[in-house]
């Protein structure tokens, strides 16, 4: 793993992800530098966003192999890229939502 630089005592560390769990399905991913202990919030998910992030990383599996197989038509491939691209910013603003509250 890549070590980062703290924004705040300027210390090289290394990112060990946590979960911090708020009840009612919400969960909050986060690191913390090993020296000062300053905290970096990743993400704030729910069950329903985490079952969209798990879809899409499904779908985003089986195109690699669709494109990888022999008989690779582009333009469906394409359609199913196209359709995954909206997926994500609903999922995003979804994740800042739920950082807001």
């Amino acid at each position: 793993m890549q070590p980062c630089r703290c924004t705040n005592c300027q210390q090289m560390f290394a990112i060990d992800l946590k979960e911090k769990d708020h009840g009612k399905g919400i969960t909050e991913t986060f690191f913390s530098c090993s020296f000062c202990n300053h905290r970096y919030l990743v993400t704030v998910t729910n069950r329903t966003i985490r079952n969209r992030i798990s879809k899409f990383s499904n779908e985003w599996a089986k195109m690699s192999k669709l494109r990888n197989g022999k008989e690779w038509d582009k333009d469906v491939w394409m359609k199913k890229y196209e359709k995954l691209q909206t997926y994500k910013p609903v999922t995003n603003e979804m994740i800042h939502k739920l950082k807001a509250q």
